[in-house]
């Protein structure tokens, strides 16, 4: 029911959604662009809950006070510390366990930046998953999905790979978004 109410809410607000979510993968690293306002947060649990997707959603810890915090947490958001004692618990925690995906914004904020940080790209190439790439595309109101990308041991090639792939999507707030 919450599916339906879910993919409903995204049709009447003019929504698509394009691809998979790879939900048959057991272990995969969800990367979201461009990360441009607190709506990204609102459409990404509609399409979350329409998709039936299994994830654990990584935020900045700084957002974890009480009352949003407690919120926060109950739909499935995990607080971080930006640093590389983080990511080597997440990988930890991708070689430990049989099914996990998690969820980031490679930006690190909803400011402009013209480059991605690459925590993510540690985390998969450490943890051996593949990344689902997904645009939020508000000014054509798309949501797409990309096939598993496992990246190399290249991260230069990678990291221009990916930014070269979310280059010009546009945000909710345009003028923040990554490399238009």
């Amino acid at each position: 029911m919450l599916r339906w109410i879910s993919q409903t809410i995204l049709n009447v607000l003019g929504w698509k959604i394009l691809g998979e979510p790879s939900n048959e993968l057991n272990k995969k690293l969800y990367i979201v662009v461009p990360h441009t306002s607190s709506m990204d947060f609102f459409i990404g649990m509609l399409v979350k809950s329409a998709k039936n997707i299994k994830v654990t959603f990584l935020g900045k810890k700084a957002l974890f006070f009480p009352p949003l915090g407690w919120f926060l947490t109950y739909v499935g958001i995990v607080p971080v510390k930006k640093n590389s004692n983080q990511i080597n618990e997440i990988i930890n925690l991708f070689k430990s366990k049989d099914i996990m995906s998690y969820g980031l914004a490679p930006e690190g904020t909803r400011s402009k930046v013209d480059n991605l940080r690459s925590g993510f790209y540690h985390i998969a190439h450490g943890a051996g998953v593949p990344l689902i790439m997904i645009t939020f595309d508000f000014g054509n109101k798309i949501v797409t999905f990309r096939e598993p990308y496992h990246v190399s041991d290249d991260k230069e090639k990678d990291m221009a790979y990916i930014e070269d792939y979310y280059k010009g999507v546009v945000g909710c707030r345009k003028k923040r978004s990554f490399r238009t």
